[in-house]
């Protein structure tokens, strides 16, 4: 049930000045209640605990003019009821691509080396360049005015082991060293379609997917091997010949193998609004994916994310953390990621950093542990993703 509480006194002082203001907030407020989008310039709406389990929207709309109006109180029975227009307002709801009708690139740079190596150049703690080394993803989605979120996805993942007594391995003129290294890449094509924008508790998510392990091609742009290649050259260029090893790509015979890979996930999710500008979302999910070349997994995960937007800001700030017990054919893992995000119109920029703890599934044949040279131990190094995102196209959806 929708309670429409106008404030009489707001609209009718400035409504004597300017009947043509009190017509605008009329209009605004009409196309509210009928749950269409509404034609006035800016709006905000936030929703509110309330008394019996409730939520209170309250809405303003900032006119072209300079009056700012408090104009009425929505109220519905929870946050999954919420029209769409006041799901796309809550707070830091931009960083999780709701903008309906809106096209999301989003491009993430996966690395063992904390900033891409410049941690370790200024602190010298950091990743050996082996095992799970370098990644790249671009993803490109679209949210439906229903909800229902569209996404193409293309990745590579670089996993490699050096090899220790190979010609490869030797210091040149410049004081470059070469090193020699077996390699795979992991290149994923995947179409997924989930409903988690929806709002709604219970949400799902399916994929289908183009799988190929390649040990045999190493330069192409395209792959994370000529990635790490590039980046280890321009480093060198700019930092010093001898600030990081040059990688040489041994082939291990093994070729091309390609492959299907089809994923299906269920999960629930709950938003908890305090005030205008804080939001907590909380989630649990179960599902897994079927893929023939070694990545067939179950997966269980939760996690808890706050976000902060003012009214009418352009900034919102996400924080957060997550946690999936991973169980494969010949063992299990569970990873602890950690995540904070701003954005600003339509740019944003997040870091999440991940350990792993437990086993490897080494499908690829070099996903391997970090061993400890003084010690003999075996650990598993953390990832730290670099992503950066971009709304473009249409901002409300045809």
């Amino acid at each position: 049930m929708v309670y429409l509480i106008f404030l009489f006194i707001s609209l009718i002082t400035n409504a004597q000045e300017r009947p043509e203001d009190f017509l605008e907030v009329a209009k605004f407020a009409e196309s509210i209640s009928k749950g269409i989008y509404p034609t006035a310039p800016n709006q905000h709406c936030a929703e509110e605990s309330a008394p019996k389990d409730e939520m209170i929207c309250h809405c303003e709309l900032r006119s072209e003019l300079s009056h700012q109006y408090h104009t009425f109180l929505l109220s519905y029975p929870n946050s999954s009821s919420l029209p769409e227009i006041l799901k796309s307002q809550l707070p830091g709801q931009i960083l999780e691509g709701h903008t309906r009708g809106a096209v999301n690139v989003l491009i993430s740079l996966p690395n063992d080396n904390k900033f891409f190596g410049l941690w370790g150049m200024m602190f010298g703690n950091d990743g050996d360049d082996l095992g799970y080394t370098h990644g790249a993803s671009v993803s490109i989605s679209r949210t439906n005015k229903s909800g229902l979120t569209t996404s193409f996805i293309g990745s590579s993942d670089l996993y490699t082991q050096a090899i220790l007594k190979h010609p490869g391995n030797f210091f040149d003129s410049q004081g470059v060293y070469h090193k020699a290294q077996k390699f795979t890449n992991e290149n994923l094509l995947r179409l997924v379609v989930d409903s988690k924008n929806k709002g709604n508790l219970l949400y799902w998510k399916a994929g289908l997917g183009w799988h190929r392990l390649d040990s045999r091609n190493t330069h192409s742009l395209l792959l994370a091997s000529g990635q790490q290649f590039r980046w280890h050259n321009m480093l060198q260029d700019v930092v010093g010949p001898r600030s990081i090893s040059d990688p040489i790509y041994i082939q291990d015979k093994k070729g091309i193998r390609d492959s299907f890979q089809v994923e299906t996930f269920l999960g629930l999710q709950k938003n908890f609004i305090f005030g205008s500008s804080c939001r907590i979302n909380s989630y649990a999910q179960t599902g897994g994916r079927l893929a023939p070349l070694g990545a067939t997994s179950f997966d269980v995960g939760a996690g808890t994310y706050f976000f902060y937007q003012k009214p009418s800001s352009p900034w919102a700030l996400k924080l957060g953390s997550s946690a999936t017990l991973m169980s494969f054919k010949n063992g299990q893992n569970t990873s602890l990621s950690y995540e904070m995000g701003l954005q600003s119109k339509r740019v944003q920029f997040s870091i999440v950093y991940t350990q792993t703890y437990g086993k490897l599934n080494n499908y690829q044949s070099y996903n391997l542990p970090h061993i400890d040279k003084s010690t003999g131990a075996q650990e598993i190094e953390p990832i730290m993703n670099i992503r950066l995102g971009f709304i473009i196209g249409s901002i409300n959806p045809k």
